[in-house]
């Protein structure tokens, strides 16, 4: 069964994320900083890294860059509602610089989350 980790500051949103994925059929595992979330990348090798951008400590852009290095070729959906000074537009550039390759507008529903991942993993990627 493919993995996937999830890395958001938001513990509400981190858990609807992890239902939703779970439900579907997925194997989740989260994480609540984007140190955790590197540490499980390197444990576990997932198939999808979901991280949000704007987090406390180490953002998520700085994942991006580490997550890329630890892991070649690792796949990344990356999420934001922007911030006061940033649209979720210059958000979604700025993650596609990085070598992103999926991105999540917060607020998102059920079926923009399934969409994005099957998009990314590829139908052969889904676990049912």
């Amino acid at each position: 069964m493919k993995e996937i980790v999830i890395v958001d500051d938001e513990p509400l949103l981190l858990n609807l994320l992890r239902r939703i994925l779970q439900e579907a059929g997925y194997n989740v595992v989260v994480a609540a900083t984007a140190a955790d979330a590197l540490e499980r990348i390197r444990q576990r090798e997932p198939e999808l890294l979901i991280c949000d951008v704007f987090m406390q400590n180490m953002d998520g852009l700085e994942l991006i860059q580490n997550a890329k290095r630890l892991c070649v070729g690792q796949k990344i959906i990356a999420m934001s509602g922007g911030s006061l000074s940033v649209t979720p537009a210059v958000v979604r550039e700025w993650s596609l610089l990085l070598g992103v390759i999926g991105f999540l507008k917060k607020p998102f529903s059920k079926q923009d989350v399934l969409m994005e991942v099957e998009r990314v993993i590829g139908a052969a990627g889904h676990p049912g």
